[in-house]
């Protein structure tokens, strides 16, 4: 993308800043990332130089300290670009309530083409009607969608093998809920129970 390094740090400092522990965050990266000589993980933004990746590129360092700050304690970081197994080489410390899906090895590049990343796609199909869930809750969670894009992406021309990483979650992140349509027919008399049941919560 066009943006800067300066405005991405600024923008997941502030959207990290004021969350909530009920409030799920989630990091979502698609793009050429890249290794140092030490094998750490950068990502590269708009202004970045591929000769200084440490002062011009986001870092794990960076975005992990981040989200140990912000009181979230539903938290997930999806990352579709090369080496991105790799990403928590040399980190820090990682927060409770998280977890991580990357779409390649340490050692493997992440392929793509004029439509994006093919990981990236794998992901779209898994949360598009739910076609991750397996559970018949119609909900896809974190761990879901990772097992339905790997089944994938493990087979795939291009194949890579994905990597899931998880600290302490007391339950599975939800990304998405499939819901259902409902059509109700009732008369004028009914209308009262008609709207109870419109209201009703059915989750």
């Amino acid at each position: 993308g066009g943006g800067t390094l300066i405005s991405a740090r600024r923008e997941i400092a502030r959207i990290t800043r004021d969350l909530n522990p009920q409030d799920t965050i989630l990091f979502y990266y698609s793009g050429g990332s890249a290794r140092d000589w030490e094998q750490r993980v950068y990502l590269p933004v708009g202004d970045s130089d591929k000769d200084y990746l440490r002062a011009t590129c986001l870092d794990s360092d960076y975005i992990l300290s981040c989200f140990r700050l912000c009181h979230s304690r539903s938290q997930i970081i999806i990352i579709d670009g090369c080496y991105s197994g790799a990403f928590f080489n040399g980190n820090r410390g990682i927060p409770d309530g998280f977890c991580a899906i990357t779409s390649c090895g340490t050692n493997e590049f992440s392929w793509g083409d004029d439509d994006g990343g093919i990981f990236t796609r794998l992901l779209i199909d898994g949360l598009r009607g739910a076609a991750a869930e397996r559970d018949g809750n119609n909900v896809v969670t974190a761990q879901q969608l990772f097992r339905y894009a790997t089944s994938l992406a493990t087979k795939h021309k291009y194949a890579t093998t994905p990597q899931f990483w998880s600290w302490n979650l007391t339950e599975p992140i939800p990304l998405t809920r499939l819901r259902r349509r409902l059509f109700l027919s009732y008369s004028r008399a009914d209308i009262k129970k008609a709207e109870r049941i419109v209201s009703f919560d059915w989750e």
